[in-house]
């Protein structure tokens, strides 16, 4: 991430539908909503110095609450993960421990695995719920200033 640019999240996983689907501030909430180029509660910059991300139009910090996303005035400290295409606070950031596959291992499963009668285990499906969305990163026009 580039510091102080105006940048959009995409979610790669709309990629193949007609939809451009960025990360959006609703309400302090977080949602994905349909891109709409001059919506500042769609706008995000990544801050070098705290390595939070601000939402430009709420001026709220995007955080990690259990694994889900939320907004508050504190925020945590994100990096992008250019190899796989996600965003991760620095807890749980890349460590020369980490297995790659066990980290990803629900990503492989398919759907027709989390189906009722299938012979996935409810932990599988359970986990399989909180994994990170692939996120492509697209700076704006406009350069920000500190």
């Amino acid at each position: 991430m580039q510091p102080n640019r105006c940048m959009w999240l995409h979610l790669e996983e709309s990629d193949a539908t007609a939809n451009e689907m960025v990360l959006t501030e609703q309400e302090v909430d977080v949602v994905v909503h349909n891109k709409q180029s001059g919506d500042e509660s769609q706008q995000w910059e990544w801050d070098e110095t705290t390595k939070k991300i601000k939402n430009i139009g709420s001026g709220l910090y995007l955080k990690e609450e259990g694994g889900d996303a939320a907004l508050d005035k504190v925020g945590s400290e994100w990096f992008f993960d250019s190899e796989n295409h996600t965003l991760r606070t620095k807890i749980s950031a890349w460590s020369p421990h980490r297995n790659d596959w066990v980290m990803n291992k629900y990503l492989s499963l398919p759907k027709e695995g989390l189906m009722p009668g299938s012979e996935a285990d409810v932990l599988m499906a359970r986990s399989a719920e909180g994994t990170n969305f692939h996120w492509r990163i697209e700076y704006c026009d406009i350069h920000l200033r500190n």
